[in-house]
């Protein structure tokens, strides 16, 4: 089973090619959205759930073996989660440690953020972990990172 090291959400990232070192940058931890009461109340009032703010951002996160000795594949996954404790947005991924790789960096990419309220957000990473038999699993909670949204 893959091992989680961190995860961080920012709006670059810039990797070295000869060392496969990475700077991020404008790391994200409180997004203030101009007028963006006056656009969820209009949401609101028209009956949707809340508004897609236009948001340039990427979620990295650090997985390593658990066995550097051993390659070992998985499924990982990312939800955004409102005050409320609803999912807004949810994607998977593979994790595939190969031959070469003890770890490896996943970017999750994002172009929008779906706000239906005001307040502190998490991105919860998460990992499928089958049971013995591989027929069935369930998804764990590697680690969270808040991002609080505020109106401005």
């Amino acid at each position: 089973m893959a091992e989680h090291i961190w995860s961080v959400p920012c709006k670059n990232i810039l990797q070295d090619t000869h060392t496969n070192l990475v700077s991020l940058f404008e790391v994200l931890e409180k997004i203030t959205i101009e007028k963006g009461q006056e656009q969820l109340s209009i949401s609101h009032r028209e009956g949707k759930r809340g508004f897609i703010f236009p948001l340039s951002m990427q979620l990295v996160s650090l997985w390593t073996r658990s066995d550097w000795s051993k390659p070992e594949t998985g499924m990982g996954g990312v939800a955004l989660i409102n005050p409320s404790g609803e999912t807004m947005i949810e994607q998977r991924f593979d994790i595939k440690l190969q031959e070469g790789d003890t770890s490896r960096r996943h970017l999750v990419i994002y172009d929008r953020f779906p706000l239906s309220a005001f307040g502190l957000h998490w991105f919860v990473v998460s990992q499928w972990r089958p049971s013995k038999s591989g027929k069935t699993g369930k998804w764990y909670r590697e680690a969270r990172a808040p991002i609080e949204v505020v109106a401005g």
